[in-house]
């Protein structure tokens, strides 16, 4: 139990480490990230940079275990960073002090119940082996897999008398847990368990961070205290401690929409940058992974050349360029895989969107309608144990974003709104129409998950807008 948990330490400190490293590196110029924040992003950074090189190293043929020496490299490299640091410390370029520190009885609430949500997580994490369905069938066989093989490239994912389901779905989380199998030197459904909770503490305090920055502590603290208690999160199909990746995806997503909020309000490149990287990891983490970067293209789009669209439209455009390549540089890796790798056969009966992509098919299936709207209020608006009242907050806050002609904020909430809008039109045509209901009932609160952070964060900020209309 020693060995394993030391083993498990040195197969996790170094995402950290890489992720600091890398941040030092490529990102030196950018505002400081101090405390649990910059925790957060190390976490991020490495994490998705180390399964970007598992992906491809599988790719070009290298065996996965040559990632660990990602290992010494990272410790190596952070020991340089942290003596040139030190020397360098009076110098750095720390972010502004935010406003509004809240002190007293309120502050040691909310702490507690962030804490509280955080070790909930954490021990339901840790104090069973991976046992929920899709965590073992889908994700963690992958990274079995890989672990034993060496490569996605055997008869696992080629074979089509050996396939398992869904093949084709991307491999950040499968990598992650290889890695922590390749450093504990063999499977252990139970040891691999302390790496899934990460995604989900790690998320609480890079939301806090960013939104202090934003809007001040007080907005910070109560908004960070809704998302630790967001029940999806906790309860339900999938929740966090569970080994899916739909939090994994919550993650990236959040902190990409964050860092690229942050750049348009400052137009500071490293976060443009920053954001670019995260919704790059987003789009191997999982499939809806891609749909999220096409919709937050738009949204940039939206902000710099029309909304913003007075200044350079040049720069804008550069902007835009840089930011789709650092996010195709990322995802193609994947993408090459995924067009190598064939389709289960239970996939192409029941996931081929493609087949109903047409207009026949789209009136074929009208009739759903009514279903798929009594799914969604009952989700959003009717289960209370679902989301609370999430939702219902949010429809207040776009309606106040409309009468104040809040743009900035606004585009932001078209985000979660369109998200649901496309995951609506995928639902209509949706060839698995046997048990079409039963796939909303126990995939639609996932989905909803992706998104719900950003909707949260949309809504903190007319806080920061409601103080800077009383302060002027």
């Amino acid at each position: 139990m020693i060995i394993t948990a030391i083993k498990l330490i040195i197969a996790i400190v170094p995402i950290f480490l890489a992720g600091r490293v890398i941040y030092y590196f490529a990102f030196r110029d950018s505002p400081a990230f101090r405390g649990l924040p910059a925790l957060a992003l190390y976490f991020g950074l490495g994490a998705g940079f180390i399964s970007w090189t598992a992906i491809v190293f599988m790719l070009v043929g290298i065996p996965f275990r040559y990632t660990l020496a990602l290992t010494a490299l990272s410790v190596a490299l952070y020991v340089c960073v942290l003596v040139k640091t030190r020397k360098n410390t009076r110098n750095r370029d720390h972010a502004g002090k935010p406003p509004g520190k809240p002190r007293g009885k309120q502050t040691a609430v909310l702490t507690a119940v962030i804490l509280l949500a955080a070790a909930v997580v954490f021990f339901r994490s840790v104090i069973f082996p991976m046992h929920y369905w899709d965590a073992r069938i889908i994700w963690n066989y992958k990274a079995k897999v890989i672990f034993q093989n060496d490569t996605v490239f055997c008869g696992e994912f080629f074979d089509t008398d050996r396939l398992h389901l869904h093949p084709k779905y991307p491999l950040h989380l499968p990598c992650m847990e290889a890695w922590v199998y390749r450093v504990l030197g063999r499977t252990d459904d139970w040891a691999v368990m302390p790496l899934i909770p990460l995604y989900y503490l790690m998320l609480l305090p890079f939301f806090y961070g960013i939104l202090k920055k934003l809007s001040g502590s007080r907005t910070a603290l109560v908004s960070t205290a809704i998302l630790s208690l967001l029940p999806p999160f906790h309860i339900l199909d999938g929740p966090a401690h569970s080994g899916y990746a739909d939090t994994p995806l919550a993650f990236f997503f959040t902190c990409a929409v964050l860092l690229l909020y942050t750049w348009l309000e400052e137009r500071r490149r490293p976060y443009l940058l920053l954001g670019a990287a995260f919704t790059g990891f987003a789009c191997y983490t999982k499939v809806e992974g891609v749909l999220l970067f096409i919709l937050v293209l738009a949204w940039l789009c939206l902000r710099t050349l029309v909304i913003d669209g007075k200044g350079d439209r040049a720069s804008a455009v550069k902007d835009l360029l840089v930011f789709t390549a650092v996010v195709t540089v990322l995802a193609l890796p994947q993408y090459i895989i995924y067009l190598r790798i064939p389709n289960h056969t239970a996939d192409i009966e029941t996931y081929d969107y493609l087949k109903k992509l047409n207009p026949a098919a789209v009136y074929e299936n009208l009739q759903r309608l009514p279903v798929i709207a009594r799914h969604f209020l009952r989700e959003y608006f009717i289960w209370a144990g679902h989301w609370g009242l999430l939702w219902y907050g949010f429809i207040i806050c776009a309606v106040y974003s409309c009468r104040k002609r809040n743009i900035s904020v606004l585009s932001l909430m078209a985000l979660p709104a369109a998200y649901t809008a496309v995951m609506g039109f995928v639902y209509l045509i949706t060839p698995y129409a046997r048990g079409f209901e039963a796939q909303m009932e126990y995939s639609l609160s996932r989905l909803t998950l992706h998104t719900a952070p950003a909707a949260l964060f949309a809504m903190a900020l007319l806080a920061r807008s409601g103080t800077a209309d009383k302060n002027l």
